[in-house]
């Protein structure tokens, strides 16, 4: 079986042949290098013993690379059908040991398999979004023996950060805390057609089953469901997050301080008057030679309320600050 895949035609001549193009739309970015898929198809544990998902096979380069690796049986989830002429050439050259479904990976169910690893060049469009169901799986019971995929090189910082690191968000907390996580290698852009912007990197998570039991020690709801209350309590540990959270609290304390030092009948009231009483017993008073003037107390009165107002805007702007990164920690999967 391997020389019949090793003997097809290269990737790069098949696609000349079929007409095939990478499509924007499907996020598709190929990899041609032999080398490198090759590397990647050997990073996956025990791959011999181990039948293999890849999501987004294309043209095929890393399916060929995962059966010439031994891989117990391949399954490619692929959206696009105007790969099928080159995948149907692949599916014929290895004896069976490689399954195509055309459909759409957010949707194929993959239960009914007793036990698989997931190994892709994921498309840069829905990566993420694939990564946070499988680990949802993974917590929820699913057998996922490894995932080994490629992803954009700052996703991949994301994935592994650990608390304090500036990269540390959502994505990284729901890795680490079902599986251990690790970037193998760095890919540089110039290794797919078409070229992407961005650097690459190989990372490989793999599910930790302590882990798991003890999230599921912890409590009697689905394993997912405490993983998403933990994941908050994990970013509250980023520091941003706490200088923001210290901004806040500095903001409330400093409203009390200043209120505290202001004359008793702003602090009273909490507004620029002091209430008609006060009004009616000092008057403003009017002179022509000297033009208006205001009684002290009333003056110093506005510039104490005034300080009050300007420390109630601190604590709002404040809290607008805490808000817009709780906001954007949440965004970062």
């Amino acid at each position: 079986m391997m020389n019949n895949v090793a003997n097809l035609p290269p990737v790069s001549e098949m696609m000349r042949e079929s007409g095939l193009e990478p499509k924007k739309q499907f996020g598709q970015n190929f990899l041609f290098d032999l080398n490198l898929t090759g590397r990647i198809a050997r990073s996956v544990p025990d791959i011999e013993k181990t039948t293999v998902v890849e999501v987004g096979p294309g043209p095929g380069g890393l399916t060929r690379a995962l059966l010439m690796a031994g891989a117990k049986k391949v399954i490619a989830i692929e959206k696009d059908k105007t790969t099928e002429p080159i995948l149907s050439q692949i599916v014929d050259a290895s004896n069976g040991k490689l399954e195509i479904i055309f459909g759409d990976a957010l949707c194929v169910k993959l239960d009914k398999i007793k036990e698989y690893a997931i190994c892709s060049n994921l498309p840069y469009n829905v990566g993420t979004e694939l990564l946070i169901n499988w680990l949802h799986k993974i917590a929820d019971g699913e057998k996922i023996k490894s995932l080994t995929l490629m992803f954009q090189r700052e996703v991949a910082q994301r994935i592994v950060a650990k608390v304090g690191d500036k990269q540390y968000g959502r994505l990284g907390v729901l890795a680490n805390l079902i599986a251990d996580t690790k970037i193998l290698f760095d890919v540089p852009n110039t290794a797919f057609v078409p070229r992407p912007k961005v650097q690459s990197s190989v990372v490989q998570i793999i599910p930790n089953k302590n882990k798991i039991k003890s999230l599921k020690d912890i409590t009697k709801l689905e394993t997912s469901e405490k993983v998403g209350q933990l994941m908050d309590l994990a970013l509250a540990q980023r520091p941003e997050l706490k200088s923001k959270e210290s901004s806040v609290m500095a903001a409330k304390e400093n409203i009390t301080a200043v209120r505290s030092t202001t004359l008793p009948s702003l602090s009273a009231t909490g507004s620029a008057g002091y209430g008609d009483s006060w009004r009616k017993s000092n008057p403003y008073q009017l002179s022509t030679s000297a033009g208006l003037r205001l009684n002290v107390p009333l003056f110093t009165g506005f510039a104490d309320t005034y300080k009050v107002a300007a420390a109630q805007y601190q604590y709002r702007e404040a809290q607008f600050g805490l808000k817009e990164t709780q906001n954007s920690i949440r965004n970062e999967v």
